[in-house]
């Protein structure tokens, strides 16, 4: 399967935006990350952990832009790829949140670990009931 049939919008805001705006954003959309883009290119990402530790645990303002604690090299990848690939990228990485782009790099969505890890057991299932009702189904996904 490929990451464009698969990702979910990406969340975004600039790198002014402020911590306190970005905490508010992240808990209205119930997401843990935020892309922080100029136009559609990433700059940054920033996640609810940035804003814990980064910012509350080094006694930020909530005024402060995203920009002081985001992460700035972002681990990314293109939208043709298989979520078997991101899989294998997150895990060499160490990311959680992979930010997918299409071929100028222009953000397209997201896809998160949790995601792959959702994705992944209801496989897992699919192929435990199939080998145990002894089934020769085929599954087209």
């Amino acid at each position: 399967m490929r990451l464009r049939g698969f990702m979910h919008p990406g969340i975004t805001c600039d790198a002014g935006t402020s911590l306190a705006d970005a905490a508010r954003e992240m808990e209205r959309t119930n997401v843990g990350s935020i892309v922080v883009v100029t136009g559609r290119r990433i700059s940054g990402i920033v996640t609810d952990r940035d804003l814990a530790v980064r910012g509350l645990g080094r006694e930020m303002p909530s005024t402060t832009p995203v920009e002081e604690v985001m992460t700035k090299q972002v681990v990314s990848m293109r939208d043709t790829a298989d979520v078997f690939d991101a899989a294998a990228e997150m895990s060499h990485s160490g990311c959680r949140r992979l930010p997918v782009v299409d071929a100028k790099g222009d953000l397209q969505g997201i896809v998160t670990l949790d995601d792959l890890t959702i994705l992944f057991a209801h496989e897992a299932d699919f192929l435990a009931q199939t080998v145990a009702s002894g089934s020769t189904a085929t599954r087209t996904t």
